[in-house]
């Protein structure tokens, strides 16, 4: 039969050391090559959270139909609300998608956080469908014209505008995909003070 030596025991720590060596080595070059996927990965969890900046040559001067063709976050970073106020005729013309409208108002709305001002209000035409009761207690509306002419766009006569393209915001109703329902607009704006009137008295 064959003989077997049994290993000392300073010999038996020479080959556990050698054990513990060599799993700690395997050990550490994993964790190097793991090291350098968190590097990557915490500045791209960064970077999402920031707000991009609009890229060299892409600040919007007008509003034409080439921003129709902005993604959604160049119209958060080049365009600005000044421009579209003063351009609402031009934003009513265009066929913008529910988003891009959307992405508009809140442009406006930061823009103007106190509310609209009479001369915007004049031109908001189709625009209007977005405004919410809470804007219009903001506004100070000095002309029935004005408001009359409100009410036929929210009644569906008076919206000299194009249709937004795109799918909804949500849902088919307009209040779900960002547009006001008509009848509460209208209740809103019947209650809208001219002076120390409001609407429905001074018919």
């Amino acid at each position: 039969c064959l003989g077997w030596v049994l290993p000392s025991r300073a010999q038996a720590a020479d080959v556990g050391l050698a054990l513990l060596s060599s799993s700690l080595q395997r050990t550490s070059r994993d964790l190097s090559w793991q090291q350098p996927e968190l590097t990557v990965l915490l500045p791209r969890a960064r970077r999402g959270t920031e707000k991009k900046a609009c890229p060299p040559g892409r600040e919007a001067q007008v509003v034409d139909e080439n921003l129709f063709f902005y993604e959604e976050w160049e119209l958060e970073a080049c365009v600005d609300g000044a421009l579209l106020a003063t351009q609402m005729r031009q934003v009513n013309l265009i066929p913008f998608t529910y988003q891009q409208l959307h992405i508009f108002k809140r442009k406006l709305d930061e823009f103007y956080p106190q509310g609209y001002p009479q001369s915007l209000i004049e031109r908001l035409s189709y625009f209007f469908l977005y405004v919410t009761p809470e804007d219009i207690h903001k506004w100070n509306v000095t002309s029935l014209d004005t408001v009359k002419s409100l009410l036929k766009v929210s009644q569906g006569r008076g919206a000299e505008g194009a249709m937004p393209l795109g799918p909804p915001l949500q849902d088919e109703k307009p209040k779900r995909r960002g547009m006001q329902h008509p009848q509460a607009m209208v209740a809103t704006l019947t209650c809208v003070p001219l002076g120390r009137q409001k609407l429905h008295d001074g018919e």
